[in-house]
């Protein structure tokens, strides 16, 4: 399970970076960034939910929330039984000087 809030704050990181590093916010580039770096991590689509927001333009915030659902007993060939959502947000400011 730590590896799991690792990806989740990972891929909440990376989505963020990606979101501000176009001309324009995309949500959509944020969503697929955070859904392949939990991938990567080993955790499913199904089990990965992102939140993306930008406020105001230049001098404004990008805020990622990336959702990852955590089974509290995982055993291997067996059902997983119950179950939380741990949640990682970040936020990037955007450039005061970018172009809208």
């Amino acid at each position: 399970m730590p590896a799991s809030r690792h990806a989740a704050t990972v891929a909440a990181r990376e989505a963020a970076a990606a979101a501000v590093a176009a001309d324009n916010v995309d949500p959509a580039a944020a969503r697929a960034v955070a859904t392949e770096v939990a991938a990567r991590y080993g955790i499913g689509a199904d089990a990965v939910t992102v939140e993306v927001e930008a406020t105001g333009g230049r001098r404004g915030y990008v805020t990622v929330v990336v959702h990852v659902q955590m089974p509290a007993i995982a055993v291997p060939g067996l059902a997983e039984v119950g179950g939380w959502t741990y949640t990682a947000r970040q936020h990037r400011r955007l450039d005061d000087y970018r172009s809208l």
